[in-house]
């Protein structure tokens, strides 16, 4: 199994975890301005998703973008992405 990488780790990241989990897929890590005090999934801090190690990962990895504000999102990615990202989450869990 292929790992999962989250960008993004708050309150929007661990609905995302919930949903994987169910799905039988592995998050192992985050990306994120800071690195979070409060980790519920004990995921490994990668850095911040802007830095030259951390594209490098993106680059050849699955991850997740988990950011919940919709403003800060359309900022980062295009309408597509961001419609698949709601049908994702809309799926009930299998």
């Amino acid at each position: 199994m292929k790992d999962i990488f989250l960008i993004g780790y708050s309150g929007h990241a661990y609905v995302v975890c919930d949903i994987f989990k169910s799905m039988g897929l592995k998050v192992t890590g985050y990306f994120d301005k800071t690195e979070k005090q409060e980790n519920p999934y004990n995921l490994k801090y990668l850095g911040s998703e802007r830095d030259g190690l951390s594209n490098q990962i993106l680059q050849t990895s699955d991850y997740f973008i988990d950011i919940g504000n919709y403003h800060i999102i359309a900022c980062c990615t295009n309408q597509n992405v961001i419609n698949m990202m709601c049908v994702l989450l809309a799926l009930p869990a299998i």
